[in-house]
């Protein structure tokens, strides 16, 4: 698509070189691969195959750096750790 277009050139331009930014796609998957744990314990090495060839597949492919794999991963720990505080709140606020 233009997209692919648009990013060959500016690649071709030594405009991205050394950029690192969090992937979006290893945060969304991990909350995905995290509530695929808690909801279905048979198929969480499933999940966690598939999480682990996606973050596997980004660096290979040259997406991503492993450094923005890992804020990525830091991202998602965030989302799931903030989920889970709100959650909790909203039991507590039902057991009053």
């Amino acid at each position: 698509w233009i997209f692919t277009d648009i990013m060959r050139y500016i690649h071709a331009q030594g405009a991205l070189q050394g950029a690192a930014f969090p992937s979006s796609h290893v945060a969304g998957s991990m909350v995905s691969w995290w509530w695929g744990w808690k909801a279905s314990p048979r198929n969480r090495w499933w999940f966690t195959t598939l999480w682990v060839l996606l973050c596997l597949s980004i660096v290979y492919c040259r997406y991503h750096y492993v450094i923005d794999l890992v804020a990525g991963v830091a991202w998602g720990a965030l989302i799931m750790w903030l989920t889970a505080r709100f959650m909790d709140r909203g039991d507590e606020a039902d057991r009053a």
